[in-house]
């Protein structure tokens, strides 16, 4: 089978599951980052994976723009989508809802939220600052550092594991 991954990631956090992602595909996987790359044509693909980080509720707008332009492109092909983020639990699902089309959920064979990051040294001021005061109010989010600065990385790798079985069954 041969997978593209579509996704848009501003500060890394979602390139990181694309390319965990394509580690556990079957097949010839091809990423595309739409902040970075030209999109081959789709129809020389078997299967799409659209990824995502969620901001305030929302996928990124030229991710949501990408999937209006191209919806008849998933019609005969194996879909899949993830979103990325630091939201955990019930919520996710509830995000997934919100944040994709309702269409797209229903053709895709896999959908997961794959956990995200922050990477500090990646933040402007403002996103800085609003992760600061998020931080007081959450105890569960503890700061790590390393050559990079602080981050926080909370990715679910049962869930990756999940999304490439369903995308690898027929």
């Amino acid at each position: 089978m041969k997978t593209i991954i579509v996704y848009e990631s501003k500060h890394g956090a979602t390139a990181k599951c694309a390319q965990d992602l394509s580690k556990v595909l079957e097949g010839d996987t091809v990423l595309c980052n739409l902040k970075e790359d030209e999109i081959p044509n789709l129809s020389e693909y078997d299967a799409i994976v659209i990824g995502g980080p969620v901001y305030a509720g929302q996928i990124p707008k030229k991710l949501k723009h990408w999937i209006g332009a191209n919806q008849t492109e998933f019609d005969n092909k194996k879909l899949g989508v993830f979103i990325c983020g630091m939201t955990k639990g019930e919520k996710t699902v509830e995000l997934i809802r919100n944040a994709v089309p309702s269409e797209i959920i229903k053709k895709a064979s896999a959908v997961e939220f794959l956990g995200g990051a922050f990477y500090m040294n990646r933040m402007n001021f403002f996103e800085k600052w609003i992760l600061k005061m998020v931080s007081k109010s959450d105890d569960e989010l503890v700061f790590e550092h390393g050559p990079e600065g602080d981050y926080i990385e909370n990715f679910d790798e049962v869930a990756l594991n999940r999304f490439a079985g369903q995308m690898n069954h027929e």
